[in-house]
């Protein structure tokens, strides 16, 4: 069961190398989260078909783009062939194929997709990148702010041996009163600045708590008070505690 509405009204998602915030919302909201989340996952896995172009086009768009997340996306040009790469050490460039003159996808697994928006004056201002039903967007910044971020991004980076180790480290599980873990119970969308995004589930079936994002439900096992852990997984959940006591994030 999902308990009632005056609990927890966001959630903290640990993953390997990345934090998902999720903010608590009704089933009203969740279902129309759940629409859109499909259709916009459905619309990035249709099949595409590349067009041509002027390569000197997509001149325009080269340059760097900063995700919310402080990552970096560089689009380059090699002659006729267009290319966007994570500035991540490690990370591989990938090949863009043009679907318009602002709109690119690239053929791998992912099935992702690049919209360049432009604004009234005809300046490249941003880009959204599509992918796994996500709209992330990220602002086109000048060379020193891309170095300032990259050089944040190599520190993160560095810093990813030590959360890697945090993540996969034992964990026990200790008894929590089920009036306090009842807060946490809902529905989480984890949408970026409004927009809806996949939703994180948190039930009770007799003792035990579950979680669910897309894939089946997995139970999860309080380490204290607000914080979770999987089993097998290195990935745990926090929920922030407001001055009443109730999680508020």
């Amino acid at each position: 069961m999902l308990g009632d509405q005056s609990g927890a009204i966001a959630i903290m998602v640990h993953e390997p190398n990345e934090d998902i915030t999720a903010r608590r919302v009704d089933e009203a909201e969740a279902t129309r989260a759940t629409e859109l989340f499909n259709r916009r996952f459905a619309s990035q896995q249709r099949p595409r078909v590349a067009v041509t172009i002027d390569p000197a086009v997509f001149d325009r768009y080269v340059g760097s783009y900063k995700l919310e997340s402080g990552q970096v996306i560089n689009v380059e040009r090699d002659g006729d062939q267009f290319f966007y790469r994570y500035a991540i050490p490690g990370r591989e460039k990938i090949r863009l194929y043009p679907e318009s003159e602002t709109e690119y996808f690239d053929t791998t697994t992912f099935h992702a997709q690049i919209t360049f928006m432009i604004d009234p004056q005809g300046q490249v201002t941003r880009l959204i990148s599509h992918q796994g039903g996500w709209n992330h967007p990220a602002m086109r910044i000048e060379e020193a702010e891309a170095r300032r971020a990259d050089a944040a991004t190599a520190e993160r980076a560095r810093g990813f041996v030590e959360r890697r180790a945090d993540e996969r480290r034992p964990r026990e599980a200790v008894a929590v009163d089920t009036s306090v873990s009842d807060r946490d119970l809902g529905i989480y969308d984890a949408g970026f600045r409004g927009t809806f995004g996949p939703l994180f589930t948190i039930t009770r079936e007799g003792d035990q708590l579950f979680a669910q994002m897309g894939q089946p439900k997995l139970p999860i096992f309080p380490e204290r008070e607000h914080t979770y852990f999987f089993k097998g997984i290195p990935a745990q959940l926090t929920f922030e505690v407001d001055g009443q006591g109730r999680p508020p994030g």
